[in-house]
């Protein structure tokens, strides 16, 4: 029998520290049990982030090295630099 590999959501989601400080923002995957919105959740140590805009499921955890070395790839920033010389 297969194990099936946890559901994530991307989720973007906004933290008020208070009526002096501004808010801040982040997009962060989180499991499907904690992607809803209006939900407070706990980030790194930091409490307070409302889940605003919950995204579409994805299964499994993603894999961010592997997402950004195919999104260089597809754009033409994984070609070496050529350094001009003077």
């Amino acid at each position: 029998m297969a194990t099936q590999k946890p559901i994530y959501h991307q989720c973007y989601m906004v933290k008020d520290e208070g009526p002096l400080r501004p808010r801040k923002f982040t997009t962060s995957f989180l499991p499907a049990k904690f992607a809803k919105v209006g939900l407070t959740v706990k980030l790194r140590g930091e409490d307070g982030w409302v889940v605003h805009k919950v995204g579409d499921p994805v299964e499994g955890r993603p894999n961010y090295r592997k997402m950004i070395k195919g999104h260089r790839k597809n754009t033409g920033d994984d070609t070496p630099k050529v350094l001009e010389e003077e």
